[in-house]
């Protein structure tokens, strides 16, 4: 029930989505008394009549206009041939997994037998899957005994066995019995005239640096915006922008109010060489979070339900925004993320509108896992 009381102000505060639509919103307009919608046959006639008749453009007499937001997937690659795989830095991942991916090995081109048993099995499939993990292999090896693997399966074999075999020929093998593919002529000559300090990035890492120049380029002082969910990502990222040249600065779960306040504060003051990338947590990024300094937002990773990257989003592109807002969604093509887009989009006429773990049904998960 709505108590009217005598004041100058009004405020109306809600920390959930309208269920009901339109018809919630009269409450508010009433509370607010804020003519013509407060009166209820005024409300009937321009808002609700359009509503029942199903004319969309009443919906434009009760919103503020923004500028224009322009939304993007950009698609990264999942990996290089012979290369680590570039989805995902090695920093990222467990340990034990890490140590297989820092493993040196010898290059297969001293060794022309093999060299010519794995050139003719590539030339021979369009796509070599793994014997172990039937999927097209990333990083191949090549083993003493000519069977081709991926380097992460055919080591975690040797590592987990007190005494490791071929899976297809039983043959002993050990570290010293396997072979890198050759790295291709031009990553070599790039190789060989970069530091040795330098390290590959990741295809979403390259991508967000190509794209950050490129806003440099056209505009010095631009700010973007960077989410993720993972606070290791962020960690990661601070260190490869600060060393591509851009000021950072980066929010995430573990501080406190009054020190996000701080960093919000310091990315929103326009003075000139201030930093111009912030990265946030997607979770942090709550009603209380200003961020309208910012003319780019990038999404990392996407998350199952929509309606947090929404809000996310919603940071920047607000009240007060006088430029238009970009936003670009990096993912990885021809994997799990793919999948999980479509899927949200199969969706997106459900009563949610967001992907949610609930909501998934046994044939979701089958080809979120591409399980046949």
């Amino acid at each position: 029930m709505v108590m009217h009381h005598n004041s100058k102000r009004r405020w109306t505060v809600t920390a959930i989505s309208i269920e009901d639509g339109y018809v919630d919103a009269f409450a508010f307009m009433s509370f607010l008394d804020f003519e013509p919608f407060s009166n209820r046959e005024s409300w009937n006639w321009f808002i609700q009549r359009p509503i029942n008749q199903g004319l969309d453009s009443c919906h434009k007499r009760l919103e503020i206009v923004l500028p224009t937001c322009f939304s993007s997937v950009s698609c990264c690659t999942k990996y290089h041939f012979a290369s680590l795989p570039s989805l995902c830095d090695v920093a990222l991942c467990p340990s034990d997994l890490a140590n297989t991916f820092r493993l040196t090995l010898e290059d297969v081109s001293n060794n022309p037998r093999l060299l010519r048993r794995l050139v003719e099995t590539l030339q021979e499939c369009e796509a070599y899957e793994c014997p172990i993990c039937s999927s097209p292999s990333a990083n191949i090896v090549i083993t003493c005994c000519s069977h081709i693997f991926c380097r992460v399966c055919i080591l975690r074999i040797i590592q987990s066995s007190g005494s490791p075999h071929c899976p297809l020929c039983r043959r002993a093998l050990s570290e010293s019995d396997l072979f890198s593919a050759p790295i291709e002529p031009s990553r070599a000559d790039s190789t060989s005239t970069s530091s040795s300090s330098d390290k590959e990035l990741s295809s979403k890492t390259s991508a967000l640096i190509k794209f950050l120049k490129e806003s440099r380029e056209q505009k010095p002082t631009a700010k973007s915006v960077v989410f993720s969910q993972f606070r290791k990502v962020l960690v990661l990222l601070k260190v490869t922008l600060k060393e591509a040249g851009f000021k950072t600065l980066r929010i995430d779960g573990l501080m406190t109010a009054e020190q996000r306040a701080g960093v919000i504060d310091q990315f929103q003051d326009t003075k000139e060489n201030g930093p111009t990338v912030l990265l946030a947590g997607l979770r942090v990024s709550g009603a209380d979070v200003n961020l309208t300094a910012a003319t780019t937002v990038y999404f990392m990773e996407p998350w199952w339900n929509a309606a947090v990257k929404e809000q996310a989003m919603d940071r920047v592109h607000c009240i007060g925004k006088k430029e238009a807002v970009r936003i670009v969604r990096l993912v990885v093509w021809d994997s799990i993320e793919e999948k999980m887009l479509m899927l949200q989009e199969e969706k997106r006429g459900s009563h949610s509108g967001s992907l949610k773990y609930k909501d998934l049904k046994y044939k979701d998960l089958n080809f979120l896992m591409s399980i046949e």
